[in-house]
């Protein structure tokens, strides 16, 4: 036997509100990781900018004492 119209649409109702609560949930996620991505993009642009700094400042300068006299 089939259910009444009435539970058969309650059942419906109770489905569509939790999946527009897991689609609520779902979305907040998404806008938190687009935020944590942000922020590691920013972090990340940082490091990188350091890391040049580093290398720049571990170069070693050449002195003219350094050079090799043309004639050799």
């Amino acid at each position: 036997m089939s259910k009444p119209t009435d539970q058969r649409l309650t059942d419906v109702e109770c489905i569509l509100m939790h999946a527009q609560k897991t689609l609520s949930e779902l979305n907040q996620v998404i806008i938190d990781q687009g935020r944590q991505i942000d922020q590691l993009r920013r972090e990340l642009k940082q490091l990188a900018s350091d890391f040049r700094q580093v290398q720049d400042s571990n170069r070693p300068t050449r002195s003219a004492q350094d050079e090799i006299p043309p004639h050799y």
